[in-house]
């Protein structure tokens, strides 16, 4: 049995959820979602995802760049490779990167195969 890759997906939007679960699972992605950073980081514990791709933005509670910091000082999650889903342009910031949630569904397969091996 193939091991799929698993993508830990963290947004605050439920409709995003989906429709980007929908996607990643259709490119042979196993896909483990949270709707805030608190859940993200207890399944990112569990999960050991190879591949974090979190909204920058989750109003009221913990902002995605917060998620980011407290999973690296974390021994059991310090070392997973973490994106960022955001309504900005694509930006390359130091070790961060950054997709455009509207721009990037369409390539999210690609973008996120691309992301797993480069980060």
């Amino acid at each position: 049995m193939e091991n799929k890759p698993i993508i830990l997906l963290v947004d605050d939007e439920e409709n995003f959820l989906e429709v980007a679960s929908v996607k990643l699972r259709s490119g042979g992605f196993e896909v483990v979602t949270a709707n805030n950073a608190i859940d993200a980081i207890s399944k990112a514990e569990e999960f050991q995802p190879d591949l974090i791709l979190s909204d920058v933005n989750m109003p009221p509670g913990i902002s995605g760049l917060e998620l980011e910091n407290a999973l690296r000082k974390n021994p059991k999650t310090s070392e997973l490779k973490i994106a960022f889903l955001t309504v900005l342009h694509d930006i390359k910031s130091g070790n961060l990167k950054f997709l455009n949630k509207a721009k990037n569904i369409e390539t999210l397969n690609e973008d996120v195969t691309n992301l797993i091996r480069t980060l």
